[in-house]
């Protein structure tokens, strides 16, 4: 994986969280004591791939940690939501809870389906 593709991954993450920048910076700033210019600079370099500082990226997993597996970042199918999805903390209720409804849709989808075939 190239530091492109993690940085995407950073963002996608941040977004799921549905955090800005800028918001998701002064969460790391009243945490950790990081000027706010700063940290929102770190940012926007992590997630375009520019580099950044090692320490700020430790500071930013440690954040994200609280709401996925940060291994989860590193496998090649990484996916923030879905039916298979291994990423979320199962006590992040909110993607818990949007993955379980999607998983229940297409069951029932598929049920629907195997009822209108018998009726016909």
């Amino acid at each position: 994986m190239d530091v492109f593709t993690f940085g995407e991954r950073l963002k996608k993450v941040r977004m799921y969280l549905g955090l800005t920048q800028e918001q998701l910076a002064n969460k790391l700033t009243e945490e950790e004591q990081i000027k706010l210019a700063h940290a929102q600079n770190a940012i926007s370099r992590l997630e375009t791939g520019k580099g950044g500082d090692v320490g700020f990226l430790m500071n930013l997993l440690n954040f994200y940690s609280k709401f996925i597996y940060i291994d989860s970042l590193f496998i090649n199918d990484f996916e923030i939501v879905g039916k298979e999805s291994n990423t979320l903390k199962s006590g992040y209720i909110g993607g818990i809870a949007k993955a379980k409804i999607e998983m229940m849709k297409n069951m029932l989808d598929i049920h629907i389906k195997e009822i209108i075939d018998i009726l016909e």
